[in-house]
Order: C-alpha cells, then structure tokens, then sequence
C-alpha cells in the first residue's frame, strides 16, 4: 500500500554524471528537503516551491545580505494536473531539455511531484531512457521501462494510463503491457462486503449544512450508464476525501483524481470524451475507508454527500 512506500529524496539513477533524485512533498520529498540541494528541480505547478526571505530592507541598505536563506536550484514548473500528462510539453521539451543538464553542468536533478508517484515515475521514466546509455537499457517499450522504475524506485511510479501513453509518445517506442491494471487489495478488511448501494444514473444528490439539492445530471453520449451520482456511500464519513477513480464512457481509459468539485468536468486525456466516477476499492484512501492524511486533501472544497 502507498502508507508504506517510498519517502524522502532517493537517488533513483545516475547517468553521464547527473544523479537524478525523486521524491513527494507529502513525503518529506522535494528539494526543500534535501541537502545539499540539487542544482535542478524540475516539477507540477504548485508543487515546486521557491525558498526566499519574507524580510524586507531599504534599498541600498547592505544588513539584507546578512541574513541567512536556503540555496534555490534552477526551478522548472510545468503545468501539470495531478494524475495526469503535462499540457504544453511534448518529446521536443524533453530531449532539449537533457541537452540544457549537459550544456549547463548540471550535477544533479530533483524530480517531484505531490505524492512522488504518477507524474515524479514519468519524469523518471523519461529522464531514463534518454540520459541511461542505450547499451545499458533492460526495457524494449513503455511499459517494460515503468516497471524499471518501479524497481529500482517505488512500486506506485505512474498511475494512469494516459502517462504511459504519454511516456511511449515522447520516447517513441511501443506502449507495451498496460501498467495500470486494477489490481484488488488484500488488506481491504472486508469494508465492501454486503454493502448496498443506490445509484441514479440521472441525479446527483448533494448534502451540506443540513440542506439537500438535487442537479440534473445528462447521460454521456455513448448511452451508458453514469455512475456519477451515488445516493449512499459505505462509509459515513460526511464528505469523501482521498482521490476517485475516473473512467472514460468512449476509450475506457481510467484515471484517478483527487475529490474537487471541478475535476468531475474534466474530460478523458486520451479522446476528450466525457468521464464518469467509478466506486471500487480502488478509490479508497490509504486507510481502506474514504479518508486521506494528506495536507491537501485537508480543505472544504471537496464533494460533499
């Protein structure tokens, strides 16, 4: 499970003298945390974090530069949704950008992302196979490649099926073996067992305040049926937090998103069709119920039920 997975910064691999790092804000990860610092960090918007002193001097005045600040690296955010593909950036970006490490005598590179999973294992995945000589390669596609990473970094690196798509595009190489099959834990503790659950495919049913309102809610274009709307859940928790698993009515791709409000509008990565919400298990937080440690689920613009 994630609760027992990587933290910190772990050298993840070392290629033409670069040491390339990895880690998770909520993991005591990012390079805030490492020491030395990096000379590059490269991450999601929000993510990356710039260290400088909220002091302020009169110009001209020499006592500002006694006080004592943390080393910034060279800072590189990208707009990036979590659990998902970055939005401007294609295989263009990231063989300019491995030339930039070498031209610029970079020594050390800090990827990160929110958790350190998804969109730190693309970084990774990426970084890899273009800076690893090629002689030294164990993987002939996508998939082989996450599973290098997952190896030698943690077995949670990418999480979507967009990002393994999106690793094959920029390397341009096969997408192989789908890494994000649904896999049922063993540690669920039987929360799911004998639960009834009402579903309407046409309403969705919120709850806050001890007030209720109904909103109509239109069937996707393929006619299936959408789940989107769940009258009851299993846990009686007042609000779910975590993240939801997410599947596309036209392609089947799935991914997982955190509980904002917004994200149920966000069409699929892969054919831009519409998405629906998805229970299972796998939409558990780490704790096997609807809850999440993590700070930033820790707010009060998520789904209320």
């Amino acid at each position: 499970m994630k609760g027992s997975c990587h933290t910190g910064n772990p050298l993840v691999f070392e290629a033409q003298g670069v040491k390339v790092y990895a880690g998770g804000n909520t993991r005591s990860g990012g390079w805030m945390q490492m020491n030395p610092k990096p000379d590059l960090a490269i991450g999601p918007q929000g993510v990356i974090r710039t260290s400088r002193t909220m002091d302020s001097f009169p110009l001209g005045w020499l006592c500002g530069s006694k006080v004592d600040t943390k080393k910034t690296p060279l800072l590189i955010e990208l707009e990036w949704p979590d659990y998902s593909i970055p939005t401007n950036v294609g295989r263009d970006f990231w063989v300019q950008l491995v030339d930039d490490i070498k031209t610029n005598g970079i020594k050390s590179v800090s990827t990160q992302c929110m958790g350190g999973h998804g969109r730190t294992g693309v970084q990774l995945c990426i970084l890899a196979h273009m800076m690893i000589p090629q002689e030294q390669h164990t993987w002939k596609d996508a998939g082989e490649l996450i599973q290098y990473i997952r190896d030698v970094y943690c077995d949670h690196a990418v999480e979507a099926p967009s990002q393994q798509k999106y690793i094959a595009d920029v390397l341009e190489m096969a997408e192989g073996e789908n890494k994000m099959a649904l896999v049922t834990s063993n540690n669920m503790g039987g929360i799911w067992d004998n639960v009834d659950y009402t579903f309407d495919a046409d309403e969705v049913v919120f709850e806050g305040d001890e007030k209720r309102k109904k909103k109509s809610k239109k069937k996707g274009k393929s006619g299936a049926k959408n789940y989107t709307s769940i009258k009851r859940l299993p846990a009686d928790t007042g609000k779910i937090r975590g993240h939801l698993l997410y599947c596309c009515e036209q392609c089947g791709d799935y991914e997982f998103r955190s509980t904002l409000v917004s994200n149920a509008d966000i069409d699929c990565e892969v054919c831009y069709a519409p998405m629906s919400f998805q229970l299972g298990e796998d939409s558990l937080g780490s704790h096997g119920d609807f809850s999440c440690s993590c700070d930033s689920c820790h707010r009060n613009d998520y789904l209320p039920l």
